[in-house]
């Protein structure tokens, strides 16, 4: 809290958590919000969090204290894949958090996936696309799609011949969110690539979709001030 007196001070009115256990003990949370609702700051913020540990009060309070996106780690749409990675979340937490964080009325409420987990399948990862379009359009939210990857000291790399993965590189300028290292028990790393183009070529095309007619309408008021007709 003092740190983000300080930022206030130096003229920053926008402020990112970088913090992925932001939100994680509750408890601490509620004191940050104490603290901000006490001192006023009147600043944006953006924070991550898990969608198991969000109510739709901590949700709406944490708004009405200035915070204006909020990121969800869903890493997939698939049970089985989120229980294999003891991702301790179910598909119905994700759903009831992102809909409580959109009528809190948030700004930006954004949502990321992983392809390529070592239990993926072609079926679960096109899973885990329809669930990230269907957040997409009910919600408004911002999906961002990246591959699952075993930065060394993770429990993925240091079990990975249990975990039945073969690593294709190990060089490390190659381990990014963009560029499969890794043959899975299911997929190979061109298959995980090709599905990860896949995943963005639909967010793009559904941002698209969207964006069109906003578009047109700004086209065609824009045709009717400066020439007084419609369609233009």
């Amino acid at each position: 809290i003092d740190e983000l007196v300080f930022l206030k001070s130096q003229g920053r009115t926008c402020i990112n958590f970088s913090d992925d256990t932001m939100t994680a003990n509750v408890r601490r949370l509620n004191v940050v919000c104490d603290l901000l609702a006490r001192l006023n700051l009147n600043i944006q913020w953006l924070c991550e969090s898990r969608v198991d540990v969000m109510t739709a009060q901590i949700l709406q309070r944490m708004r009405s204290l200035g915070c204006s996106t909020i990121q969800f780690g869903v890493e997939s749409g698939s049970q089985e894949v989120l229980d294999s990675i003891h991702k301790g979340i179910t598909i119905d937490q994700v759903e009831k958090a992102v809909k409580s964080a959109f009528e809190s009325g948030y700004e930006t409420i954004i949502c990321s996936f992983m392809i390529g987990h070592p239990f993926d399948t072609e079926e679960t990862v096109h899973r885990s696309i329809r669930f990230a379009m269907g957040l997409q359009s009910d919600y408004g939210v911002e999906v961002r799609f990246h591959v699952c990857t075993p930065y060394p000291g993770t429990s993925l790399f240091l079990n990975k011949e249990e975990l039945g993965v073969h690593l294709v590189s190990h060089n490390y300028e190659d381990y990014n969110f963009f560029n499969p290292v890794m043959n899975l028990k299911h997929l190979t790393h061109l298959q995980v690539r090709n599905l990860y183009f896949e995943a963005i070529e639909q967010v793009l095309a559904h941002q698209v979709d969207r964006l069109l007619p906003c578009v047109t309408k700004l086209r065609t008021n824009e045709a009717n001030r400066l020439f007084g007709c419609a369609g233009w």
